[in-house]
């Protein structure tokens, strides 16, 4: 599949620390050729470190819950979903719960992290 093509893009990323304009459209180009949940994640990251002026943080979630789509199971695009609902979108309820769904399939502390963080947020609130 493509895992060198995401370790490649995670490279570039990291490397021009951020995301191009030409590294969404090959992200967006390899998800026309072989979707994955793997893709569809990569694609909300990147979006995220996006340096373009035109990008849409509406575009995050949707690539996250598409990833969902294609794999109902992936405890990478709930923790990606808890994260997003906890930094971006304000949103600690929902991020807790995205969080207990990723831990239930498998993810580790950076889940158990963002709902210990989220908690913490809700108790706070009241």
């Amino acid at each position: 599949m493509s895992s060198d093509f995401i370790r490649r893009i995670k490279n570039e990323i990291t490397r021009a620390e951020g995301a191009s304009g030409e590294i969404l459209a090959q992200i967006e180009e390899e998800l026309e050729r072989a979707p994955s949940a793997e893709l569809w994640i990569l694609l909300g990251d990147a979006i995220q470190l996006s340096d373009e002026d035109d990008v849409d943080l509406d575009d995050v979630e949707a690539s996250y819950l598409a990833a969902l789509e294609l794999d109902p199971n992936s405890a990478d695009a709930y923790e990606s979903l808890g994260h997003f609902a906890f930094g971006v979108a304000d949103d600690a309820r929902a991020a807790a719960e995205y969080f207990r769904a990723a831990i239930a399939r498998g993810a580790g502390k950076g889940a158990r992290d963002g709902l210990a963080e989220a908690e913490d947020e809700l108790a706070e609130l009241g």
